[in-house]
């Protein structure tokens, strides 16, 4: 089901050429759907960013912490990496 409803989102957004504002703690999702990516913590940005350069190589270790393996991505010091 929620593979569905962002593929919908996905195509609303090309057709109305819109942007999206997607709020959530799975990085891995994010990860899959996203351009840029804010990174907080406690109301805080922590790190901001294109996808791929907070997934491989996070300054903060905010990302590092936050569970993803569940989407195929795992981290580590050096940053994420997709299986």
């Amino acid at each position: 089901m929620q593979r569905q409803i962002l593929e919908l989102i996905k195509r609303l957004q090309d057709k109305h050429r819109m942007s999206v504002l997607f709020i959530s703690h799975d990085l891995g999702l994010v990860g899959e759907i996203a351009d840029h990516v804010v990174v907080m913590r406690d109301g805080v940005v922590r790190e901001k960013g294109r996808v791929a350069e907070i997934f491989e190589a996070p300054k903060d270790a905010t990302p590092r912490r936050c569970c993803c393996a569940a989407r195929g991505w795992t981290s580590s010091r050096s940053g994420f990496r997709h299986r």
